[in-house]
Parts: C-alpha cells; structure tokens; sequence
C-alpha cells in the first residue's frame, strides 16, 4: 500500500515537473492579474493551483499543455481573468456526484451566475446585515469560486430538506444577470446566497464591534455605487462608440469654431472615452454631451499628428470607394447642408486626394466638416 502511495506520488512529481513554468512567464502572467479584477494578495498562487489542478486531473487536458506549458497558461489565465466567477469544472463534476448531473448543470450555467448578481446588487441594500453579507458573498466569489459554488449547492440542497419552496419557484428566476444589476425583480426576495453566507459568516458578524460593522456595510454600498457607475460608463461609451458624437453637426460646429480638425476631434472622442471608462471623468446622468462640450473646450489646444505616409494612402484608398450609395446613408442634417449631392462629394474626395486635406480617420466625419466649413464659410452655393 505504502509503495503504491509512493508511486502515485512520485507520478504526480513527474507531471508537475512537465508543466513547470518559468520565472518570465510567471512575471507575464502577474502583468496580466494586475491589470484585471482578480488583481489581489497571492492571485497568481492561487489561478496557478487552479490552472495546474485542471490539467493534471484531466489526460487531455494534460497531453495540451505538455506540449508548451508556458504558452498554454498565459492563454489560459488570459481568459481566465476576463471571467472572475468562473467556476472549474472540478466543481461542477463534484456537485453532480454529490446530488445529480441535471441539479449541478442548472446550478453551474444558471443559478451561479444569478446569484452572484443579486450580491453584487445587494451589496447597496439599506439593512447593514443584509449588506455585509453580500459583500463577503461577493468576495469570495471571486477568491474561490468553486468553493462557494459548491456552498450554494449545499445551501439549496438544506433549504429544499427543510421543505422550502419560495426559492425554487420564485418568478426572479426568470431574471438574466443583467436584468438583476439593472434593479429588475420582484421585492422581498431573499437569494440563495444570503443563507449560505449566513452560515459561513454569521457568526463572526455577531461578535463585531458595532463600528466595525457599520464600516464595513458602508464600504460594502461605496462598492456597489461604484460598480453601478461603472456599468453605466461601460454602456454610455460602447453607446457612443456604435454612434460616435464626433459625427454630431453641433458638435462640428463647435470643433470648427476651435480650429480642430476632423482627426482632431475624433481623437479627442477616444481620449474622453478612455477617461469616462477609467472614471477620471464623471457623468452626470446619461447624456454624455455636455461633459464632452467642457471636456473639448478644455483640450481645444490639443492636436493630432499627421498619419505616417502608409497610413495616408490606406485612408485615401478607402475614401475613393465612397460613391452615391454612401450618400444615400447620410443623415438628414449633413443632407441639409448639401451632402447628398455627389458634386460636393467628388470635391471633397479631391481635396483629400491632393493632400489639401488630411487624411481622415473618419470619412463621415470628415465630410461633415468640409460640409460645416463650407456653410460657416458662405461657401455653400452652386458648385
């Protein structure tokens, strides 16, 4: 028995030593964690035992990642930090030994996930209790995930043995996880995970000094309020990137008025963008335009330089497909000023072609500040 312990050891030695990492890798993949919400005391220590129990528990698995352990692992945990709340299939295998294969599938792709986002919403609930919970639940379904998944399962298999039937049945069920961010649902529903966390923690939130407990419940709703603003910036943004200000005639009015050209503009949308995302700059509601108003009049001296010769002619080349079809596209207010005539197309397209104008990023945007220029000029008569 001792021997064959003793082989099965020196055999899991064997394949550890195959999938060793390298100093470099473990710097690359650090950078990687740093820049994620993972990012944490031990979190590569902790997504490398995880990585490596994958692989070693699974032969295909480790015939993949013998052939290049390092390149595999830095794949692996770059996709691994975009999804902090995964849970490994070790767990969800384990949960359909311990109950059933159908109860571990509904749990691992539906309810896991919608109970992570009731914590993250409740974690702003005005009952203190109620609050902290959350945020421990939260917490630590990011730090081990497998192990409050797992938790969760245990937690329903006890409700339903105590004849509960609220849960199972609730209409909040229903609910995708963003539709729960968003604040839908029905009211006085008490998720899964606040019994799981009742019994994990409940305890030790009993014997905390009152002050403690109060601190940690107002850091619990600081967090949610900032992952709302968050939210709301994540879709304000991808918002104006799938219809872009820039193209807005109000606002080319304005950028004109500065002297800022097309380029100039555009680049400033992407700088303001990148600021809201990082939260260095605030939106007040959801209107992004009058931040960007200030945020242009603040940075009106800023200016882009001209494209690399390469880059010039790639635009150019794009910029002599434009024909009456993409007119046809315009909108109403660039055909006002005279856009939906292909003369003034083809004289625009000639002055980019000479180099009389730069090279546009964006032809839409381009052509709207030659029509723009023209009108502020008195240039917009018959050709």
């Amino acid at each position: 028995m001792i021997d064959e312990q003793t082989e099965i050891a020196d055999f899991l030695r064997l394949k550890l030593a195959s999938i060793n990492l390298t100093a470099q890798t473990l710097a690359q993949a650090e950078d990687i964690i740093a820049a994620s919400p993972l990012n944490g005391k031990d979190a590569l220590k902790r997504l490398r035992r995880e990585w490596m129990n994958d692989v070693l528990q699974r032969d295909d698995m480790f015939g993949d990642a013998i052939k290049s352990p390092n390149a595999k692992f830095l794949t692996w945990i770059s996709t691994r930090v975009r999804d902090p709340f995964h849970v490994t299939y070790r767990a969800a295998e384990k949960a359909a030994r311990l109950y059933s294969p159908e109860f571990a599938n509904l749990m691992h792709f539906v309810r896991w996930r919608q109970e992570v986002a009731w914590a993250e919403r409740m974690r702003g609930d005005d009952n203190d209790r109620i609050a902290v919970l959350s945020f421990l639940f939260f917490t630590s379904s990011t730090a081990d995930p497998a192990k409050a998944f797992l938790g969760l399962c245990e937690s329903y298999m006890l409700s339903m043995s105590a004849g509960g039937t609220n849960y199972v049945n609730h209409p909040n069920h229903r609910l995708t996880p963003d539709q729960i961010l968003a604040g839908e649902g029905e009211q006085g529903w008490v998720p899964l995970f606040v019994g799981y966390a009742e019994r994990t923690v409940g305890r030790q939130l009993v014997e905390m000094p009152p002050a403690r407990f109060a601190k940690l419940a107002a850091h619990a709703r600081n967090e949610e309020r900032a992952a709302r603003r968050r939210r709301s910036a994540a879709g304000i943004v991808a918002r104006i990137r799938q219809s872009p200000m820039s193209r807005l005639p109000g606002l080319i009015f304005e950028a004109v008025r500065y002297r800022l050209g097309s380029n100039d503009l555009v680049a400033l949308e992407n700088a303001f963008l990148l600021s809201v995302e990082q939260g260095e700059v605030e939106l007040n509601g959801s209107d992004p335009y009058p931040a960007f108003l200030r945020y242009l009049q603040a940075h009106s001296g800023d200016r882009m330089l001209p494209p690399e010769d390469s880059e010039a002619m790639r635009r150019i080349a794009s910029i002599r497909t434009l024909n009456n079809e993409w007119l046809s596209g315009l909108s109403s207010d660039l055909k006002q000023f005279g856009g939906g005539d292909g003369r003034v197309l083809a004289k625009w397209r000639m002055q980019v072609m000479r180099g009389d104008r730069e090279a546009p990023v964006d032809p839409l945007v381009d052509y709207a500040f030659f029509l723009i220029e023209r009108v502020t000029a008195g240039d917009a008569g018959p050709l």
